[in-house]
């Protein structure tokens, strides 16, 4: 179940034989699960007059989330009455309904609350639908409507959890409180007259079914926490004791719950997780392991030596800042990528107005002493500026947000906070008194940042080292990408592997796609982050940032994205072995120095 789990509460109605009670039944039943989805627990989903085609197109859209089905209205044993066109009703037949919900991979329990279900049971549960509440007589209206609220209302209680079995034996016994063993007849939920007979029990005509093996379900209940909230056991060694917070347990939960609405891998992940330990906190490292997975390798590697913990002081303090340099560094330089894109397919035509120009100017101005405290948020907003103001979007979508989330007083902060700390840090100018509060309002501030730019996890990182054509007779031709996916680690290295492609794109470049598998678009980050080990032909992967152009000496500088003391500088003359490999990236940023320039 990668979503919330949903109920869906399905009720039709028959004007010739109007149950009064019935509109009753679906507001009772959505007052008493109210609470729960507002937690955010679980969704619910009332459908009033359902239809046969409403019933399969809500099944269809929440499948793999639907735990529970419930059905209010005229049955017999072997059909649901449902609504049609024209004020009419059509007849559901029950081996389609046992096929349609037997299909649902979550699907916990199927409630019919009509006259006579149990003629269903049998095909339900032998479709694979785990457990069933049903009827073995005609059910009065107004005690169909008192049993379904009680039940509902007793698993829905947000004070304990209550499983199915509580919850069923709550709601028979307060209809035999209430209404003794001698149940009058009113109005029935029958289909037709013949099914209207007065029942021969009392409220022992309604069962609670459970298939061979799935016993377990009976003991299901709601969750207790949001769908998107991480209970995470800490992950410090010789400690199972989850109450216990590691440094980065609230930025680790944080970030757990924001990638896992991106990120499809790491939401199966962790649904696997806990259905492995049901109920139980999820395991710090395996959660941590996923998060830096899901990024971009130059913020997951980051992220890998801030979660690994051990760091505090001042060391910590700069992982924090370097953490936000980074990811805000590698969003930016995909947008300036981009605008040079841009440049290229329309020479000479491109608009941008003073305050454009002087961005981009400062950031090609920047010296050795000002590479560390650059406003590279600044940069990115102003670069989606210039995208738009030209017609076009940014590949990342979402930086057209950028603007107004760093207005926010909790992101305008963090932007201040780790641009003066990070100068602060280059300069040597911090006060050795004030490294602890700055080190906690570093990890509130990282954590804003982050929350603002977790959609990078949407795209792939990859390294194109070469690309081969492969033709053969009466095929079309296709590209043999031989690549490494700078994301998700195996065994502490990123895999190298091969894929032939419709499409090719850049060789020897680090590219950002959407889609792996798809290279018709991408954009390409030369030389703004290069990979040194493409350049070379090296096994594996050496991932650099550009820092500075010091135009003086014509040196290109770079740092490391995961060791800032490696830095590496390119000149037009290499020695070995980079004596012909480095000196074309200098010569790509002089090009992007020429075509991205005032006229």
């Amino acid at each position: 179940m990668g979503g919330k789990p949903t109920f869906l509460l399905a009720f039709a109605n028959d004007q010739g034989r109007f149950l009064d009670n019935l509109r009753r039944e679906a507001n009772a039943l959505d007052d008493a699960l109210f609470e729960r989805k507002r937690a955010g627990h679980i969704e619910v989903e009332v459908e009033q007059g359902a239809t046969i085609d409403r019933l399969f197109t809500l099944v269809g859209r929440y499948a793999d989330d639907l735990a529970l089905f419930h059905y209010g209205g005229h049955a017999n044993g072997t059909a649901l009455d449902l609504e049609a066109g024209g004020g009419g009703n059509a007849t559901a037949h029950g081996q389609g309904l046992a096929s349609l919900l037997g299909s649902l991979p979550n699907l916990k329990l199927a409630f019919l609350n009509g006259c006579a279900t149990q003629g269903h049971v049998e095909a339900l549960l032998k479709a694979g639908v785990p457990a069933v509440i049903a009827t073995s007589a005609p059910v009065e209206d107004d005690i169909a409507l008192a049993f379904a609220s009680q039940f509902y209302a007793v698993l829905g209680e947000t004070g304990a959890a209550r499983t199915i079995e509580q919850a069923f034996e709550r709601a028979r016994s307060l209809v035999e409180t209430a209404k003794g063993a001698a149940i009058a007849v009113t109005a029935t939920r029958g289909m037709s007259v013949g099914d209207d007979a007065p029942p021969a029990v009392g409220v022992d005509k309604w069962g609670l079914y459970v298939a061979r093996g799935k016993e377990a379900t009976l003991a299901w209940t709601m969750p207790t926490t949001r769908a998107d909230a991480f209970v995470i056991e800490t992950a410090i060694p010789g400690n199972a004791a989850a109450s216990i917070a590691t440094p980065n347990s609230r930025l680790i939960a944080r970030q757990a719950a924001a990638v896992n609405a991106l990120d499809p891998t790491f939401s199966k992940l962790m649904a696997t997780e806990r259905e492995l330990s049901p109920g139980q906190a999820l395991d710090e490292l395996i959660v941590r392991k996923g998060i830096t997975n899901s990024y971009p390798a130059p913020i997951g590697e980051q992220l890998r030596k801030l979660f690994a913990g051990g760091q505090l002081g001042e060391p910590r303090l700069r992982l924090l800042v370097d953490t936000y340099g980074i990811a805000t560094r590698f969003v930016a330089f995909t947008l300036l990528a981009q605008v040079w894109d841009l440049f290229e397919a329309r020479p000479g035509e491109l608009r941008m107005d003073d305050a454009q120009w002087q961005a981009i100017e400062a950031f090609n101005a920047l010296g050795e002493d000002q590479a560390d405290a650059f406003d590279f948020v600044g940069l990115a907003i102003t670069l989606t500026k210039v995208i738009a103001g030209n017609g076009a979007r940014p590949f990342m979508s979402e930086c057209e947000g950028l603007e107004g989330a760093f207005a926010t007083p909790a992101c305008s902060a963090a932007r201040t906070f780790m641009n003066r700390t990070r100068e602060a840090l280059a300069r040597g100018t911090l006060d050795e008194g004030q490294i602890a509060a700055l080190v906690e309002e570093a990890d509130e501030h990282l954590e804003a940042a982050l929350d603002v730019l977790t959609f990078v996890v949407s795209y792939k990182l990859t390294t194109i080292k070469q690309i081969t054509i492969s033709k053969q007779r009466n095929r079309d031709a296709s590209y043999i990408h031989q690549r490494v996916l700078l994301g998700r680690m195996h065994e502490g290295q990123y895999s190298e592997s091969q894929h032939a492609m419709a499409h090719f794109a850049a060789n020897q470049a680090v590219i950002l796609v959407r889609d792996l598998d798809d290279v018709s678009s991408y954009i390409n980050l030369s030389p703004f982050m290069i990979d040194q080990n493409a350049l070379t032909g090296a096994a594996g992967t050496k991932l650099y940032f550009l820092r500075w152009y010091d135009a003086a000496a014509d040196v290109l500088h770079f740092g490391n994205v995961s060791e800032d003391r490696d830095r590496l500088e390119i000149r037009a003359v290499m020695p070995r072995p980079f004596e012909s490999s480095h000196p074309p990236m200098l010569a790509l940023y002089k090009e992007y120095r020429a075509e991205v320039a005032r006229r």
